[in-house]
């Protein structure tokens, strides 16, 4: 989850938290992303800040499963940014 609030919460309930969002991806081979908007999922996968992001991190040919309700245009361009980066995208 991109909100910290909604991490710890989830800690407290015995949900075992990644480090990072990269570091998820590195450690799976299916990744579901359920974002609010286009543009966290836009930067959860490029890595905003200069972090590598997601699809730097995960190994060749992953899965992604975008499941967030964002808009056409943003699902389009992740889809293209996954597959550009030797992803499978969905």
């Amino acid at each position: 989850d991109v909100v910290p609030a909604a991490n710890e919460a989830a800690r407290r309930t015995g949900v075992e938290i990644a480090a990072s969002a990269e570091a998820a991806a590195a450690a799976a081979g299916v990744v579901v992303t359920m974002l609010q908007t286009g543009r966290q999922v836009l930067d959860i996968f490029s890595g905003k800040g200069g972090s590598g992001g997601m699809l730097a991190a995960a190994a060749p040919g992953t899965l992604f499963l975008g499941c967030s309700t964002i808009a056409v245009g943003d699902a389009r361009q992740a889809h293209a940014a996954a597959e550009a980066a030797g992803h499978r995208c969905l």
